[in-house]
């Protein structure tokens, strides 16, 4: 999100690439004492795609592959090793995050998941990102302010705002009927138990992803499984139809400037609403202009989370308070990141504060 954030503010293009057989990519396997043997797979598919296995022999394996227990640390070493080598620097609170400085100024941003990138760059600052490109080999040639990243569509507007949605997901979610009594529990049949998992699963990963406005509802109905009746799985359901009947909701990344940003941490609380008498929480951080102190003002939403608080509360003040506290932690975080991203001389890890402004909001008196 804050990659997303740079962008808009810099109105710079946004750019997708997914890595072909990314461990194999990776460094050679010298930290085993051993060796490890492998038989060359026998199926059809496998034969007649490599036509060179040598049947009957055993080979040693010389690169990490798909299911080495180090093959994601050897090829993480090696994407490290390649982005120092052409001067990108890794930002000190997230390893994955790389940025490129020149003359002091922050240019480009580059995030890895595993082997999928997100990157960016300023005008006139693109071959930072051309001299990654060249330096491996990838599946699919780079795609270009529409793309499908870790789960989430991205797009870049005319306007250079920036949307997320998963409508491609939601079209494909199913939604079981079920006409039991509502308090049936679920462990008394199986397939109901594996259809609330499936539901609750796909609500969790929309909540996460896109979807804060079904995280309060998605957090309500985790359960002990041998509390979870047939009441919870119409709610999960009741969920699910929601989120279909809404499937192009969208997060939304406005361009805001760094001189005027300031981060928004919202955070709010029901009292002893969830089982067990223990209380649910929600925050949201919000990057805007101190224009919003004073009246509306554009905004981007760039954290959101319901949760349960950990201990029971003994009063409506103490629920607000603790989401208040949870919310400013998350901006202060937050900060400290979009902080490094924006300004060169700026240590997240060595800094006592965010060069960003945070201001907290509750509506608790």
């Amino acid at each position: 999100m804050v990659i997303l954030q740079w962008a808009a503010t810099w109105c710079t293009d946004l750019w997708n690439g997914d890595m072909k057989s990314a461990f194999l990519q990776g460094l050679a396997d010298t930290e085993r004492p051993t060796s490890i043997f492998m038989r060359p797979p026998s199926d059809g598919i496998s034969i007649s795609v490599i036509k060179d296995w040598t049947w009957g022999v055993l080979y040693e394996l010389s690169a990490p592959v798909y299911g080495q227990a180090n093959a994601p640390r050897r090829w993480f070493l090696y994407v490290l090793g390649v982005m120092l080598k052409l001067s990108w620097c890794q930002r000190t609170l997230d390893p994955c995050l790389f940025l490129l400085i020149i003359n002091n100024e922050v240019v480009a941003l580059l995030g890895i998941h595993v082997d999928d990138i997100v990157a960016t760059a300023r005008k006139g600052y693109e071959q930072g990102l051309w001299d990654v490109k060249a330096s491996f080999t990838w599946g699919t040639e780079w795609e270009v302010n529409d793309f499908i990243f870790v789960g989430r569509h991205i797009k870049k507007h005319d306007n250079h705002e920036i949307t997320l949605d998963q409508s491609h997901y939601v079209a494909d979610l199913t939604i079981p009927k079920c006409k039991l009594d509502p308090e049936t529990k679920l462990t008394s049949d199986p397939e109901l138990l594996t259809d609330f998992r499936s539901g609750s699963g796909s609500l969790q990963w929309l909540a996460g992803m896109t979807r804060g406005d079904v995280a309060a509802d998605t957090s309500l109905t985790q359960k002990s499984k041998d509390d979870l009746t047939v009441a919870d799985l119409n709610e999960v359901n009741r969920t699910l139809k929601y989120v279909k009947a809404t499937a192009d909701a969208c997060v939304r990344i406005v361009p805001v400037p760094i001189e005027d940003m300031i981060l928004i941490p919202f955070g709010d609380s029901a009292f002893a609403n969830a089982p067990n008498n223990k209380s649910q929480g929600g925050l949201l951080i919000a990057a805007t202009t101190r224009a919003a102190l004073l009246g509306e003002a554009p905004a981007s939403l760039l954290e959101w989370k319901s949760y349960r608080h950990q201990r029971k509360m003994r009063s409506t003040l103490a629920c607000e308070a603790a989401a208040l506290d949870r919310a400013e932690d998350h901006a202060n975080f937050i900060g400290c990141v979009m902080s490094e991203c924006f300004f060169a001389d700026y240590i997240a890890a060595e800094a006592k504060n965010s060069k960003i402004e945070i201001v907290p909001v509750t509506d608790a008196r």
